[in-house]
């Protein structure tokens, strides 16, 4: 289930304008982009929080498994029904993925078990994957109590994007990658998207392919749990630290 391709091989396509969404555009989003520079020095030190040093004393353990934890608070109150009704099915897949019996999953493993139409995951998003959801400090793996997270983010935003996808092209415009970050739980505003669709439309199409909207919402995911751990510091809304974040996770 979690192999099956829905993206067809590349077609061609027509050449449309595209236009920015409704918003302040590119002039008024640099402008907010100025507005939060100023807590670059703030995003350097939170950033660090999810690329531990490899020997860490107890208080640098601490703090960083309590990031880790925040993750799974937010995932579990988006994704704990599903996780519910699916946990055979969720096993199932981890062994398959598990190639090497250890009882744990690697970044290969996890980019060769949701390839897509013959693609492998790039191996790029699927470490970030890994900072995303390796509470246990387990150096670079994810054990079942942390896959079934990854797994059922994973496969959320793959039934969003085929729903966005009627013609499987493999790609979606910027107004569907809205929806279907939306369907992740993620509030979209104008200029996020815009930091967003420049981020990711790595062909500059006015579309996002499949793989760029998972690496994506990895990034929203890791700012989302970095922003809940430090809004009281940060004194700013999620779409503004989304905005000065893109660039460092």
């Amino acid at each position: 289930m979690f192999r099956r391709g829905f993206g067809g091989p590349p077609r061609h396509h027509h050449h449309h304008h595209h236009h920015p969404p409704p918003g302040r555009g590119l002039g008024g989003f640099l402008a907010g982009m100025a507005t939060v520079a100023a807590g670059a020095a703030v995003a350097g030190l939170v950033v660090k929080s999810l690329n531990p040093p490899r020997h860490m004393s107890k208080t640098q353990s601490q703090s960083y498994s309590q990031y880790h934890s925040t993750t799974t608070q937010w995932m579990g109150a988006q994704y704990g029904s599903v996780i519910s009704t699916q946990e055979a099915q969720i096993q199932q897949r981890f062994v398959a993925l598990d190639t090497d019996r250890s009882g744990f999953v690697d970044e290969g493993e996890i980019s060769r078990g949701f390839a897509n139409n013959g693609r492998v995951l790039p191996l790029a998003t699927a470490r970030k994957l890994i900072r995303l959801f390796d509470q246990g400090l387990s150096n670079g793996v994810v054990g079942i109590a942390e896959f079934k997270y990854l797994d059922a983010f994973i496969n959320s935003i793959r039934m969003a994007f085929a729903s966005c996808d009627p013609h499987r092209t493999g790609r979606i415009a910027y107004a569907q990658l809205s929806s279907v970050l939306q369907a992740q739980g993620f509030m979209m505003t104008p200029d996020m998207l815009l930091a967003l669709q420049l981020g990711w439309d790595r062909e500059k199409m006015g579309s996002v392919e499949y793989f760029d909207v998972i690496d994506c919402a990895v990034t929203l995911a890791l700012c989302k749990t970095l922003y809940l751990r430090n809004q009281a510091q940060l004194g700013m809304t999620f779409d503004r630290y989304v905005i000065m974040m893109i660039s460092f996770v």
